[in-house]
């Protein structure tokens, strides 16, 4: 019976031993939950503190808007006024920033959206005449392109760099013939003799050619005034004007585009190192468009009476194969 009671009495203290073991298990259980709740929270919360300084403000120093126009114009494309014009309203609005420069490498695109893009910087500048607004070409700076360009007060390129083409383009094919090998016949039903002016499936008429080349031959004469109304002080005869509208390298239109000040902004874009050349995209940035709006920072030195834009690289590196900036200048007369 003796044995019976001790062996109860164990079972009770052994059964109230493993209460205590799980109930300390669980309270640290719960303690490591919550520091690492609160560890998780305070990095997060830390991190956001960081972006917010980083990416949501202007920097502290001087500084030029810098809006990047890479690939093609046009109304599904990134590169289009629906994106562009906000975007363009936000730099010229920004009371800290010196000036507005658009890079640009787009060999063109729609018409409509590059003359919507023109028209608002247009509009920009009479608003804000103070603000200084240039643009500076990379790779190409062709056709609607170039339209944008015009809306600026200077244009700047490499001695490399595509510029001008003004002209317009419409291209389709002829399979006519191929549905003939075939056997195939073309059906169409329409309530006006022009609907299906251009099928590709019909021989092309005189009639339609002539509509479609007087159509272009209009938005063309649209491309013409648009540059002779913004660059006509710049343009310097007959030969000038032809260069542009034809699409020549940089280097073939000095006497209009001034080569000599042919410059780079590679010193202030990401991807070249040192900290403090750039700030990162605030000016109205959106998810998945943030590396298209940057606010670039400008470090200024004088050195023979010339303005000049520090490279953005460590000390003693080529900023990863670019050219030393200081090969290439900008004037003092045509700096933001």
């Amino acid at each position: 019976m003796d044995y019976l009671n001790r062996l109860n009495e164990n079972q009770a203290k052994a059964h109230e031993i493993q209460k205590k073991e799980l109930r300390w298990k669980n309270i640290r259980t719960a303690a490591w939950l919550t520091f690492g709740a609160l560890s998780i929270g305070l990095y997060v919360l830390i991190s956001m503190l960081f972006y917010s300084s980083v990416h949501d403000g202007p920097p502290s120093e001087d500084y030029v808007s810098l809006l990047r126009i890479d690939g093609m114009i046009a109304a599904d494309q990134k590169i289009s006024a629906q994106r562009i014009n906000p975007a363009l309203v936000r730099a010229f609005r920004d009371t800290k920033s010196k000036g507005v420069v658009l890079l640009v490498n787009s060999p063109g695109g729609s018409p409509v959206q590059a003359s919507l893009i023109r028209d608002r910087l247009m509009e920009l500048r009479r608003e804000f005449p103070d603000k200084k607004v240039v643009t500076v070409a990379e790779d190409a700076l062709a056709s609607g392109a170039y339209m944008i360009a015009t809306g600026t007060q200077e244009i700047y390129v490499n001695r490399s760099t595509i510029a001008g083409s003004i002209g317009v383009i419409m291209s389709g094919f002829g399979l006519d013939g191929a549905i003939g090998r075939f056997g195939i016949e073309r059906r169409i039903y329409t309530s006006g003799e022009n609907k299906s002016r251009l099928d590709s499936f019909k021989p092309v008429s005189k009639d339609d050619v002539g509509k479609i080349q007087g159509v272009l031959a209009d938005v063309h004469r649209h491309f013409i005034d648009a540059v002779l109304e913004a660059r006509k002080d710049k343009l310097r005869g007959d030969r000038g004007i032809s260069s542009i509208f034809r699409g020549v390298c940089g280097f073939q239109s000095a006497q209009h585009r001034r080569r000599r000040n042919a410059w780079h902004l590679h010193g202030g874009l990401p991807g070249c190192a040192g900290p403090g050349i750039f700030s990162t995209a605030w000016i109205g940035a959106r998810p998945g468009y943030r590396e298209s709006v940057q606010s670039h920072r400008w470090h200024k030195h004088r050195r023979n009476h010339r303005l000049w834009a520090r490279k953005g690289s460590e000390p003693g590196s080529n900023g990863g194969g670019l050219q030393d900036s200081r090969a290439e200048h900008l004037p003092e007369k045509n700096a933001v």
